[in-house]
Formats: structure tokens, C-alpha cells, sequence
């Protein structure tokens, strides 16, 4: 009975929300750049000239792991009041509201119970409010680098953005930070990912010494479980904690034996010279 009373008040929920969507009403926003009261948008000028900085360094060719770099050196916080990665810079490049425009239902609630979001890819009606508020950017700046995200994409049609399973689940036990996907690549050619700690990336080993791990290793360390991983713990030595739903826990380790040779040390310095000289 309660179960059903709980799914009666979610629909309803539901039901104002979308036709607050029909009528261009938004619900719920809150976007690093302003402050949202009362569904008004005003402008927070410290954290608009950030924005402003971002879609400018990426238009005259700085990539999004370069911009976060530059904004952790000068330590501007991210919006999530920690350090800047490749998702932050990019979820900031791809917002239509720094133009004053409004995409509503961009997610839904899968049921319920688990209360879970996903990315509406169709599945439900998505309405798109223009001028709704002052903007920040002006449109043909924004085109421009939608442009640039776009040929970028195109370049490397392997690389689906976003695409992996693990997102928001894996932890550093040395320093509690999240760790991020990203891609490894010599010159032009990206070759694989690996995961690494924010702490170690952003500010070096002296604050945080865990070692990334391959992505491909992080999958089969996690294959043959019939339960639901929680979380991913990345400990030293190599050991990888495996949390269930459940609560139940699970421990594996891994090794990559890999040896450096001079031309690939040779060719790892002047990738690093490259991105930061």
C-alpha cells in the first residue's frame, strides 16, 4: 500500500512537472554562472567571467583537459566547489543556457523507487525555450565552439563521449577523491583510457601517490558479478574494492607487465612538453 501511495505521489509529481515543461516553466535549475531564484535567472558575475574564459580558451584552440588545468592553477573551484576535469569544461561548453536559451527534461526519473536519472534520448517530449534569460555568451561564440566540439568528435569517430559504465563510482582510498576517465594518446592518435585520481592529476603525487588503472583492466575486474556495483574502490598494491548494492564486498587485484622503452619515454616527454611549455 505504501509502495503504491509512493508511486501516486511520483506521477502526479510527473504530471506538474512536464506541464510546467509544455508551458516553458523550469523546475528545480540550478547553473554555475547564475543564481536561480524563483525560476528568475540573474547573472553571478565572479562565476559568468569563468564561463566566459572557458568558451574562450576552447575557441582559440585549448582543449578541455588544458582549460581544466589552467582553471585548477589559478584554484578557481568548480561548480561542484571541487577540482575542474575534461566532463566540468566540457558539460559548461555544451550549455544552451549561457546563451540565454532553455532545453527543458533534458533527464527523467527512471521509477520511483530507485528515484535513478538518465539522459532523455527521445524517450520523452523535450521543449526548448529561447531568450528566456540574460545571457552570458553570445550566440556566435557559442556556435562556433559547438562547431569545433563537433569536427573534434568527428575526427575520432571511435570515441563516443561519455560512453562507459562506471561513472560517479570510483573512488581513491588513499584521498577520497573520484577518479575520471581519460584518454591516453601518442601524438594525434588516441589509443585507450585509463582512470585516474583528481587529486594526483590536479595536484600532483605529494598530495595523492594511487596508481590510475586501464579501462579495459577496470572491466574485466569487474565482469562475472550477477549483483549491481555500487562503488570502486582503488586501493595500493594494485587492489581494486568492489562495494555491491546489497552491501556485500569483493576484492581483486591486477598487474600490466609493461616495460618503458627509451622511444617510448622519448615520445611520453614530448607529449608533456607539448601540452604544457
Amino acid at each position: 500500500y505504501a509502495q503504491e501511495e509512493r508511486r501516486s505521489v511520483s506521477e502526479n509529481c510527473k504530471w506538474r512537472i512536464q506541464n510546467d515543461f509544455k508551458r516553458g516553466i523550469p523546475t528545480g535549475i540550478t547553473v554555475y554562472g547564475y543564481n536561480v531564484k524563483k525560476r528568475e535567472f540573474m547573472v553571478n558575475e565572479e562565476e559568468a567571467q569563468v564561463v566566459r574564459r572557458i568558451f574562450e580558451m576552447y575557441a582559440s584552440g585549448t582543449g578541455s583537459d588544458g582549460i581544466a588545468d589552467a582553471l585548477n592553477n589559478d584554484n578557481i573551484p568548480s561548480p561542484g566547489g571541487g577540482l575542474w576535469c575534461h566532463r566540468a569544461v566540457m558539460d559548461i561548453l555544451r550549455n544552451e543556457k549561457y546563451i540565454g536559451d532553455l532545453m527543458l527534461q533534458k533527464y527523467y526519473t527512471v521509477d520511483h523507487i530507485s528515484k535513478k536519472t538518465k539522459l532523455n534520448d527521445g524517450r520523452l517530449n523535450r521543449y526548448y525555450v529561447s531568450e528566456n534569460h540574460d545571457p552570458i555568451i553570445d550566440r556566435e561564440l557559442y556556435d562556433r565552439v559547438q562547431k569545433m566540439i563537433e569536427d573534434r568528435e568527428k575526427k575520432n569517430p571511435h570515441v563516443k563521449p561519455y560512453e562507459y559504465n562506471f561513472k560517479h563510482k570510483v573512488f581513491c582510498e588513499n584521498c577520497g577523491c573520484k577518479y575520471y576517465r581519460k584518454r591516453v594518446h601518442t601524438g594525434k592518435q588516441y589509443e585507450h583510457f585509463v582512470w585516474k585520481c583528481k587529486t594526483y592529476a590536479y595536484k600532483g603525487k605529494k598530495h595523492c601517490d594511487n596508481k590510475q588503472i586501464p579501462d579495459e583492466v577496470l572491466i574485466r575486474l569487474t565482469e562475472g558479478f550477477d549483483k549491481e556495483i555500487k562503488n570502486i574502490i582503488i586501493c595500493k598494491d594494485n587492489l581494486v574494492k568492489l562495494i555491491f548494492s546489497d552491501g556485500t564486498e569483493a576484492e581483486r587485484s591486477w598487474n600490466i607487465d609493461r616495460k618503458w622503452t627509451d622511444e617510448m619515454k622519448a615520445r611520453n616527454y614530448e607529449n608533456l612538453r607539448r601540452r604544457y611549455l
